[in-house]
């Protein structure tokens, strides 16, 4: 379980190996991304940011700064 952190954090999710079988579960994990964070990486440093690697595409994306609680 991910526990809270300090904002300026990276997650990275990365699969290695394709068998089709986790094609549903990346797909939901995806737009959960998509509708709750920002697309892309941000130029802040403090930034926290999520990377998602699953068969040989990258998505990341980043939480806003107005969007973190310290």
């Amino acid at each position: 379980m991910l526990k809270a952190q300090k904002p300026g954090f990276r997650l990275i999710i990365s699969v290695f190996g394709y068998t089709g079988r986790l094609d549903d579960y990346f797909l939901q994990l995806k737009q959960f991304f998509d509708i709750h964070l920002a697309q892309g990486i941000s130029q802040t440093k403090s930034c926290t940011q999520f990377a998602l690697k699953y068969r040989n595409i990258t998505h990341t994306w980043h939480m806003p700064r107005y969007m973190q609680v310290s």
